[in-house]
């Protein structure tokens, strides 16, 4: 797969499969048995999503791509990812 650099204010630094993989399944808690199917699942969407946005992205552009794609798979889920991530995804939170 194609090599996907995530930009910061600080640096520009390769994206890694095992931290959006370790984030994703970190939310699925409620349903252990499937976590880790579930996570390397919508990790590989999530990947193929950003790719082909490009292959330079943003740490907001990667939660807000994380979010969308739980929100749609499981609303749970994302609940927890938006209450680990509340920086990157200000506007969802908001009531």
């Amino acid at each position: 797969m194609d090599q996907i650099q995530v930009a910061s204010d600080k640096a520009t630094l390769p994206f890694h499969h095992a931290k959006l993989l370790i984030s994703i399944a970190n939310c699925f808690e409620h349903i252990p048995v499937k976590r880790a199917e579930n996570a390397e699942a919508l990790a590989k969407t999530i990947e193929a999503k950003l790719l082909h946005a490009g292959d330079k992205t943003t740490p907001e552009a990667i939660c807000e791509a994380v979010y969308a794609s739980l929100k749609h798979f499981d609303r749970l889920a994302s609940v927890q990812y938006a209450a680990k991530h509340p920086i990157y995804l200000k506007k969802h939170l908001r009531g």
